[in-house]
């Protein structure tokens, strides 16, 4: 049976965390690999492409606010999971390659082995992807916060 992903909103994050009606984030798991995104690059930017996605320009109004739901996601984490090792993966280009995921499951494997591991992902859609691709890969669930421009404040342009 493959692990479930828990998407819970940029909002509901702290109530994942700190559940009092069951397991918790915080409680449950050693092993947190949390993969964020550090910007929304332009569209011409990104190292992959796809056909069906047409160009968007984001508003800076709206990339800082993809920066501070990362960063709020990020603070909630390592405050509600203070004995959980929590490593890092970070995705700058709009959609993750197979070598991002590769190397996302490497730095997990490295860092952990296989036991008691969580996939937190925070941020653009990429990050997001990544962390649902990298935990299938090491066979655990993970919990997805998506924080894109489409869902910030603001809305898509």
């Amino acid at each position: 049976m493959t692990p479930p992903l828990l998407h819970v909103g940029k909002d509901a994050l702290r109530a994942a965390l700190s559940s009092s009606s069951g397991p918790s984030l915080a409680t449950s798991y050693d092993n947190i690999l949390l993969v964020v995104s550090r910007s929304v690059p332009p569209a011409h930017s990104s190292r992959a492409t796809s056909p069906s996605l047409a160009p968007r320009q984001f508003t800076s109004k709206q990339l800082q606010s993809v920066s501070d739901a990362v960063g709020s996601a990020e603070h909630l984490v390592r405050l509600h999971c203070p004995r959980a090792r929590i490593v890092t993966a970070t995705i700058a280009s709009q959609f993750p390659t197979a070598a991002d995921v590769s190397s996302a499951v490497r730095l997990a494997r490295r860092s952990f082995g296989a036991t008691n591991l969580r996939v937190v992902g925070a941020g653009a859609g990429a990050a997001v992807d990544l962390a649902a691709a990298s935990a299938r890969g090491l066979g655990c669930g993970a919990t997805l916060v998506p924080a894109t421009a489409g869902g910030a404040p603001g809305g898509a342009p």
